[in-house]
């Protein structure tokens, strides 16, 4: 099956109708087929023991990449505005040099305490990389990198989306095999007690 993007209108799809049978995670996130047979399933899998423990790694790895998805949309959903305040400043101070006048802004010192500053003149800015690191890039510059970061920001979240969409139904889908194995052995052992 060839992976194709995922538009909005599919993503919508997959939260009330669930994914198509042919859908193949492009991050490679397996499915865990629906069990139709439960005495088939549990006997493949060498017992009930086996199956549940089988399922119960499944479900383990499906919610540790959950967690993990859903603490990078968090920080991707704070880092994007961050970005786009970002462009509008550097915007601003472009027009203000452009326009021959200063500019009067405040900055963030540390936690809540702000400092007044007037920029005259600024042919370029500095942009924090990170890791004690900033580099200096003119206006143009910096605006197309850090609009760069917030395209390549949306289709990180769009992804994660899709994949928390994956992740959510094949989770439900290994509670109910779990619940349906546990049924089928409760099954299996009152029909045991009852031959005895």
């Amino acid at each position: 099956t060839k992976n194709k993007r995922v538009d909005r209108a599919q993503m919508a799809s997959f939260f009330t109708q669930g994914f198509p049978e042919d859908y193949v995670n492009p991050r490679k996130i397996p499915r865990l087929l629906f069990a139709e047979d439960i005495p088939a399933f549990v006997k493949q899998r060498g017992g009930v023991d086996q199956a549940l423990m089988m399922l119960r790694e499944a479900y383990s790895k499906y919610q540790m990449h959950e967690r993990l998805l859903t603490a990078r949309r968090e920080s991707a959903n704070e880092r994007i505005p961050e970005l786009r305040k970002t462009v509008e400043m550097v915007k601003f101070l472009k027009s203000q040099r452009e326009a021959g006048e200063e500019a009067r802004v405040n900055f963030k010192l540390a936690g809540n305490v702000l400092a007044e500053a007037i920029v005259d003149d600024s042919e370029s800015v500095f942009l924090w990389l990170g890791g004690n690191v900033a580099v200096e890039f003119c206006h143009d510059e910096a605006i197309t990198l850090l609009t760069g970061h917030i395209s390549e920001a949306e289709e990180q979240m769009a992804q994660w989306e899709e994949d928390l969409a994956w992740l959510r139904e094949n989770i439900v889908t290994t509670e109910v095999t779990i619940a349906r194995v546990y049924n089928h052995d409760v099954m299996e052992r009152r029909k045991a007690k009852e031959k005895k």
